[in-house]
C-alpha cells in the first residue's frame, strides 16, 4: 500500500483507531519472510507466578481453600443428594472481580430465589421433558443479555440447571438449591470478612505499585528517547490501562464494608 501518512488527532480513541488502522496496513504491507511488529507482547511466566504466590494471592487462595471445605462439609452433613452445588457456589462468589462481597452476595441470593420460584411456578403450571427443553433453550438465549447485572445472570443461571436436572430425570431441587445457595452465600459472607495475619488491602496496593512503575517507564521512554513515538504510544497506553485498573481497585475497596475496606 506504500507509506501512509500518520493522522493528527485531538481524542485518545480516534488516536486508538488510528494505530490499529495503520497495524493493519502494516500487516498487510509485510513482505514474505519480514517479521510482524507486535504491538503487546505475551505477559512473561515470573511475573505471572509472582502475582499468583504473592500476598494477594496467598490471601485468596486461602479464603478459596476455607470456603471450599467448610461448604463441602456442611453440605456432606447435611446428606444433600447435590451437594457439590454449595461448594460450587462459595468458590465462585469469592471471585473479587464479581464486584464488592456484601454487594455480590446479595445479589447472588436475590438471583437464585428469583431463579427458583420463576422455576416452580412454571413447572406447577407444566410439567414433562418440552417445557424442560424451552427453558433451557430461553435461558441460553438470555444469557448473554443476563450478563448485565450478576443477580440477573443468577436467575437465568438458576432456571437452566434446574432445568437439565429435571431433563436428567431427576426430582426437581428448586429449594433445595435454595437453600444450599443461601448457606454457601453466609459461609462466604463469614470467610470474607474474618481477620487475616498481616495487612489487608494487598489488591489494591499491587495495582497501584502497578500504575506506578507503568508511569514511571514510560516517563523514562519519554526523557531517554523523545523521538521514539511508536513504543511512546505502546508504553502511554499500558500506564493509562495500569491507571484504570488501579482506579478500579480503589473504587471497589471503597465500596466494601469496614472491615474489608480498611
Amino acid at each position: 500500500c506504500g507509506p501512509l501518512p500518520a493522522p493528527v488527532r485531538s481524542g485518545a480513541g480516534l488516536r486508538a483507531l488510528d494505530d490499529a488502522l495503520l497495524a493493519a496496513a502494516e500487516a498487510f504491507d509485510r513482505r514474505a519472510g519480514q517479521p510482524l511488529r507486535t504491538v503487546r507482547g505475551r505477559p512473561d511466566l515470573v511475573p505471572l507466578l509472582r502475582r499468583a504466590f504473592g500476598p494477594a494471592g496467598r490471601e485468596y487462595g486461602f479464603r478459596v481453600a476455607l470456603c471450599c471445605g467448610i461448604s463441602a462439609a456442611v453440605a456432606l452433613g447435611l446428606d444433600h443428594e447435590h451437594w457439590y452445588w454449595m461448594p460450587a457456589t462459595a468458590v465462585f462468589l469469592v471471585k473479587p472481580d464479581l464486584g464488592p462481597l456484601v454487594s455480590r452476595v446479595l445479589s447472588r441470593v436475590a438471583g437464585t430465589v428469583g431463579g427458583a420460584a420463576a422455576f416452580a411456578g412454571f413447572f406447577a403450571l407444566v410439567s414433562g421433558p418440552l417445557p424442560a427443553v424451552a427453558a433451557v433453550a430461553v435461558c441460553g438465549a438470555l444469557i448473554p443479555v443476563a450478563t448485565r447485572h450478576f443477580a440477573a445472570q443468577t436467575a437465568v443461571v438458576t432456571v437452566l440447571v434446574l432445568s437439565l436436572v429435571v431433563l436428567a430425570g431427576e426430582p426437581q431441587a428448586a429449594w433445595g438449591r435454595v437453600v444450599e445457595s443461601l448457606s454457601a452465600c453466609a459461609i462466604v459472607l463469614l470467610v470474607g470478612h474474618l481477620p487475616l495475619p498481616g495487612q489487608r488491602g494487598h489488591r489494591v496496593r499491587d495495582a497501584v505499585d502497578t500504575a506506578v512503575a507503568a508511569a514511571h517507564r514510560y516517563l523514562r521512554h519519554v526523557l531517554a528517547h523523545p523521538q521514539d513515538g511508536a513504543a511512546r504510544g505502546v508504553l502511554r497506553r499500558d500506564a493509562y490501562r495500569s491507571l484504570a485498573a488501579a482506579r478500579a481497585a480503589l473504587d471497589l475497596s471503597a465500596a466494601e464494608l469496614p472491615p474489608v475496606a480498611g
